[in-house]
């Protein structure tokens, strides 16, 4: 049977491919990196998820929150039958679980239970597979009717569920769910982890957030469903009305990152119990069916869809020893405006003795007053987003210095090498009226970079360029170009690029890095372990400080490098970061006697720049 069903009944979701079959184990493909595993192999349930009820007269009082044998009152679709109730640990432990509670049932009842439960979503979701055995054994014992209902849950969930996951882009999932549930719009809202936006990049649209109706769902932290949304709070005639467009139902429903931060909204707009009918109240099956989208979404897209590193990173360092600063800081505002799509960008450098801010492509300075965006950005340390078109909403917003594009959004940020604090603020977003998480994270991430090479210029400026000290600084300098040369534009292996570096700058390709759980230190590669405190790498990490250590001294844990299977004479250690903080340590074997602080700045920022944790 190739297409089973024309029409979507009340609780299913529209079928776009049939299932002919019933195999034991099934496979469902989606794209190369993805695979969905029906298998009965794989279920693993527990023995007594399944026990019957003794037949004592234990009665059913509660719900699927706890656990409990029984038998369901009078009325209860459970209620021809002994059954047993998952609990909510078992529950997450086995999504399968709620699944095989279909086998209890009559299958009358049965098909009432799939009318509210998306259960076949919901394995997927949770596990990836659905158990075929018990979709068998199910099916069986249901009449033609009751199979037709049976199998088009079934297959539209399976169809839904690989549809969700064969998204590549927040726009694919906004567009092609539309032709498989039945909602007139689907648009994601993502907000700042410090701001008080939301902008739909699709749509190319920024709210702020007391002006929508979005802000309700981020005001109570929890899913919002409207059977008629225009007299909601916050419900504005002026925004919303135009997103709405005639609709009234709605559903609001929080995305939340790893750490339960909520980082956008999902918004649902006109529900009908199929597609082609009328607008309705959202059923309790859609219900639930858009609680799982969403938490199929945030796995796919919560995380920001951070940009490798740009492969003209090398531009930034050319001519450095030979340019001066202004000229090094035209050069990073051409890297600057090629590769965030903006119109224009600025650096200065803050000094806050005078409280001043320096544009270092003309040495004129600014005070407060005067400073604008980039000087609030440099008073408070801080990350400034502003959208066009809202700069009224930000007071220190300066409409010489800050006004001067058509396009009123901002991106400025500082970055800081010692006591000394750069500020970088883009202008003018092309094609979106805002600048992107995305863009701050890849901003923030650049910065030691960056900072190493405004350090070298502003510090060449004024020096002899036959200097020794001179030479050496600029040999970092290339070091690090040639370094980010081999892996954006090369492609090589981060582990490799980072051992030819580190041969370099150390006299040594042998160095591990530092990961702490809380109690202990783990070296990559190898996994050796031991206490914090009984090692090199432990102690600069801890102490954010350096540390050279040899064998012999204390602090020369020689067991852990003999673990290693390397022979180790001398150490050096230090901290380094990623994404602004200390992330772990380094530990150089076997390095050459001297060594500039620089070196191991140097170092430092491209391991935080290239390295991922687990990757070697």
């Amino acid at each position: 049977m190739s297409r089973l069903f024309s029409r979507v009944g009340y609780g299913s979701i529209r079928a776009s491919t049939a299932v002919a079959s019933r195999p034991k184990t099934a496979t469902v493909k989606t794209n190369p990196d993805f695979v969905l595993r029906a298998s009965a192999a794989n279920a693993n349930y527990s023995s007594r998820s399944l026990v019957p009820n003794s037949g004592k007269g234990n009665f059913f009082t509660s719900t699927l929150n706890s656990t409990h044998f029984g038998r369901a009152p009078a009325g209860s679709i459970f209620a021809d039958r002994a059954f047993y109730i998952p609990s909510e640990k078992e529950r997450a432990e086995n999504p399968q679980l709620l699944l095989e509670l279909l086998r209890t049932m009559t299958p009358k009842n049965s098909i009432r239970y799939l009318d509210s439960n998306p259960v076949f979503l919901r394995a997927f979701s949770s596990t990836g597979f659905v158990d075929t055995d018990i979709v068998s054994s199910v099916s069986v014992s249901l009449t033609p009717a009751e199979l037709q209902k049976f199998l088009s849950n079934f297959t539209c969930e399976t169809n839904l569920f690989t549809t969700i996951n064969q998204c590549t882009k927040i726009s694919d999932f906004e567009t092609k769910l539309l032709s498989i549930i039945p909602i007139e719009r689907v648009i994601y809202w993502r907000c700042y982890e410090n701001a008080e936006y939301l902008y739909s990049e699709k749509n190319k649209i920024v709210v702020a957030r007391g002006e929508s109706i979005l802000n309700n769902a981020i005001e109570k932290a929890d899913d919002i469903f409207y059977k008629d949304c225009l007299d909601a709070p916050y419900f504005s005639k002026e925004f919303d009305a135009s997103i709405v467009i005639g609709f009234k139902t709605m559903a609001l429903l929080p995305v939340r990152s790893e750490n339960k931060q909520i980082v956008g909204i999902l918004q649902f707009i006109g529900f009908k119990r199929a597609i082609g009918e009328s607008e309705t109240e959202f059923t309790p099956y859609y219900t639930e069916t858009l609680k799982i989208i969403r938490t199929i979404f945030e796995k796919k897209f919560a995380k920001p869809q951070i940009k490798g590193i740009p492969v003209n990173i090398t531009q930034i360092f050319k001519g450095i020893d030979r340019c001066s600063i202004k000229t090094t800081s035209q050069t990073l505002i051409q890297f600057f405006v090629s590769n965030f799509k903006c119109t224009a960008a600025d650096v200065y450098e803050f000094s806050p003795k005078t409280n001043t801010l320096t544009r270092l492509t003309d040495g004129q300075t600014f005070k407060e007053e005067e400073g604008g965006v980039s000087y609030e950005s440099a008073k408070n340390k801080s990350t400034i987003f502003i959208p066009d078109k809202y700069e009224k909403n930000f007071a220190f917003f300066n409409e010489k210095i800050d006004g001067e594009l058509l396009s009123r959004s901002i991106l400025s940020t500082t970055m800081q090498y010692m006591q000394r604090l750069f500020v970088v603020t883009l202008r003018g977003k092309e094609e979106l009226s805002t600048f992107t998480p995305e863009d701050g994270i890849l901003l923030s991430s650049l910065s030691p970079i960056i900072t190493d090479v405004l350090r070298v210029a502003t510090w060449l400026d004024g020096q002899s360029r036959d200097d020794k000290t001179t030479s050496v600084q600029t040999g970092l300098a290339k070091v690090a170009c040639k370094a980010l040369e081999s892996s954006a534009e090369k492609g090589n292996e981060p582990w490799k690029v980072l051992s030819e570096a580190s041969m370099k700058l150390f006299g040594s390709d042998l160095f591990y890095v530092a990961s702490f759980d809380g109690r202990n230190i783990t070296l990559t590669p190898g996994g050796a372990t031991c206490k914090f405190e009984e090692c090199a790498a432990g102690l600069a990490f801890n102490y954010r400080d350096t540390l050279r250590t040899k064998k012999g001294e204390q602090n020369f844990n020689e067991k852990m490098y003999e673990n290693c299977g390397v022979e180790v004479k001398e150490t050096l250690a230090f901290p380094y970061k990623a994404n602004g903080r200390i992330a772990g340590a380094i530990e150089i074997i076997n390095p050459k006697e001297e060594i500039p602080p620089e070196a191991m700045t140097v170092f430092s920022d491209l391991l935080g720049l290239l390295y991922v944790p687990n990757q070697k």
